[in-house]
Order: C-alpha cells, then sequence, then structure tokens
C-alpha cells in the first residue's frame, strides 16, 4: 500500500491491494 509513488497509481493500488 504505497502512496507516494504517484496519486493516481496510489489510488489503484490501494483499492487492488
Amino acid at each position: 500500500m504505497k502512496k507516494d509513488i504517484h496519486p493516481d497509481y496510489h489510488d489503484i493500488t490501494v483499492q487492488m491491494t
């Protein structure tokens, strides 16, 4: 759950993880 890569990617990662 890393949201320091990108604002958009952070949303996708949080939902995917």
